[in-house]
């Protein structure tokens, strides 16, 4: 149990609630439409097994190149640098995480068909290439892709055998709230991937304060995506609930804006989790704020 435990908390588990509430929008919406609850179930736990063996792969990687970021970012790698484990114990979990996720889609497959196999490879893959895309420029974009449209598809056409068009929509707005909790990531670490080479967005922004209107704009998309729909009548008013989570949003921004612009030069140890933190937070509220509408 508790190199359970241990293995958990390397593969940072305390990221895990992004990829709980990105699979409950898709849950609830699921069973409202008479899905498989069942199979919705032992979906996440598969999607996390896999989310968690992406976070150890990546720490695998980055520290295999020796970089500066590792040895700065106490979130990283801590468990190798510390000497509690090895490169090679790192890529056996690796390999065991996402066995077993493998497993769980071998299963879904047979009870459900094929079309579980295609998402869950696909997705697999890029799953695999996440690091390597770090350094292009495509991280971000990559996970929003997993954390969406493929959680998404997959997770209801298990549940129903079927898609939602309004749901995959919807999910426009959930995969840029995922690309904002890594960029507000990338943006504390912006520094540090100037000197590892890695290309984020916020390094294509060029400067903290620049990152961080993108930041801002970007997720202001989320919204104004929620409301595009409900204008058009592709979605019910009750959706609009989602902007009851602008409060958190601003809060966020605040705290960003203090990161952007060095206004606070001596951070306390929990500097980069409250704001990694508070960025889920929003996602969180915006997420169950959509299940909510959805059940009204």
């Amino acid at each position: 149990m508790q190199k359970i435990i241990f293995w958990l908390k390397a593969a940072r588990f305390y990221t895990m609630p992004m990829t709980i509430m990105s699979w409950l929008v898709v849950f609830v919406w699921a069973t409202a439409d008479g899905g498989n609850i069942w199979l919705g179930i032992l979906t996440l736990f598969g999607i996390l097994l896999a989310h968690l063996g992406t976070n150890l792969l990546d720490d695998y990687f980055d520290y295999q190149k020796d970089l500066k970021n590792v040895q700065n970012l106490k979130e990283k790698c801590w468990y190798i640098k510390s000497g509690e484990a090895t490169l090679p114990h790192t890529l056996a979990v690796v390999c065991i995480y996402f066995g077993l996720a493998a497993l769980i889609g071998l299963f879904l497959t047979i009870k459900v068909g094929i079309g579980v196999a295609i998402i869950a490879a696909l997705a697999g893959i890029l799953c695999l290439f996440y690091s390597p895309c770090t350094y292009i420029g495509l991280g971000e974009v990559l996970v929003g892709l997993l954390f969406a449209p493929f959680l998404y598809l997959g997770t209801y056409y298990v549940m129903t055998h079927s898609y939602s068009k309004e749901l995959m929509l919807i999910s426009i707005s959930t995969g840029i709230l995922v690309i904002a909790v890594l960029t507000t990531h990338m943006l504390i670490d912006f520094d540090n991937d100037k000197e590892d080479n890695k290309i984020t967005l916020c390094r294509l922004a060029g400067t903290k304060p620049r990152a961080l209107r993108f930041l801002t704009k970007f997720i202001a998309l989320a919204y104004l995506n929620i409301a595009f729909l409900v204008s058009k009548g592709i979605l019910d008013y009750s959706f609009l609930l989602v902007f009851l989570s602008l409060p958190i949003f601003i809060k966020l921004y605040r705290l960003m804006k203090i990161h952007a612009y060095d206004l606070e030069k001596h951070p306390d140890e929990n500097y980069f989790r409250t704001r990694i933190e508070t960025s889920i937070q929003l996602m969180a509220m915006f997420s169950v704020l959509i299940c909510l509408a959805k059940v009204l």
